[in-house]
């Protein structure tokens, strides 16, 4: 797959490798010549690793670290990892066998003790993100969905077609960045953003509300807040409000995000994507 050379010498007691860094020449020589040569000399045999990756939302990394302490220690094979990424924590386990099903074998009593302490924080797992959750749910329901979103600029929108077949049900998003618009695009009376300011309970269920109005949609998402680094009308940065309404009621949370601007922003999206799964499955919210 190329004429770049790899090399191998010893130093000492160790082996060095100078691979190519194109992958097309790289992955050939892991494969076929790097990982069988550390095989051989070492005297193991072949063997497969796999890994399970449980997706959750709604505890902190510590928490959910602290709710698996003694299976991180104690569990050797499999392995587990957890991973903070936009907002969830994911665990990964990873066991090492003589065959792929052994390995899955060797997973299946952990995986089941981890799913047993965390209990519905556990959403998914492997590559079954939120968004494709969230789609399954409302195709599953023949529900249609909209998006109402300030603070986030078109986040939740874009997280949301970001999954293949994802016009099934979606129809549309407004980015309604001010007051007038909020007004003017999805109907938010200006005597309700006057009593309670932009970045208000209020104001976001209004903003879903509008949004399922006037997309013709089941379920719409809407966001607002102050994403920082500066203060939003009276509001501090950080704080940010989202609404979900379905056919069966409107639900609002004001939620506290840590960080910069940007993952203000992130952490808030992932949060009303799962604050919209809950609703319609009627879950109870997590914090």
């Amino acid at each position: 797959k190329g004429t770049a050379p790899g090399l191998r010498m010893q130093v000492g007691k160790a082996w060095v490798f100078a691979l190519p860094g194109v992958p097309q020449e790289m992955l050939p020589m892991v494969d076929h010549d790097v990982i069988p040569f550390l095989q051989s000399a070492s005297g193991e045999q072949r063997s497969v690793v796999v890994s399970r990756l449980l997706r959750t939302w709604g505890e902190s990394e510590s928490k959910v670290g602290e709710l698996l302490a003694d299976l991180y220690v104690t569990s050797l094979n499999p392995t587990i990892a957890f991973l903070a990424s936009a907002g969830e924590i994911k665990v990964r386990l990873t066991a090492k066998a003589a065959t792929e099903a052994e390995a899955r074998r060797l997973i299946e009593p952990v995986e089941g003790e981890v799913r047993a302490r965390l209990g519905s924080r556990v959403f998914a797992a492997d590559d079954d993100t939120i968004e494709a959750i969230l789609l399954g749910l409302l195709l599953d329901r023949g529900w249609t969905i909209g998006t109402a979103e300030s603070a986030t600029g078109g986040m939740v929108a874009a997280r949301i077609t970001s999954v293949p077949g994802s016009s099934a049900a979606f129809r549309g998003g407004v980015v309604a960045y001010d007051a007038a618009t909020k007004t003017r695009l999805l109907g938010v009376p200006a005597s309700v953003i006057a009593e309670h300011g932009l970045v208000s309970e209020e104001v976001a269920a209004a903003m879903a509300e509008g949004a399922a109005e006037r997309l013709a949609v089941d379920v719409a998402i809407a966001v607002t807040g102050s994403a920082g680094p500066d203060e939003h009308d009276g509001t501090e940065p950080g704080t940010m409000v989202v609404a979900v309404r379905t056919p069966q009621a409107t639900s609002v949370r004001t939620l506290r995000m840590p960080g910069d601007r940007e993952r203000v922003r992130t952490y808030t999206t992932t949060a009303a994507l799962h604050h919209a799964r809950l609703a319609i499955t009627g879950a109870v919210e997590g914090p």
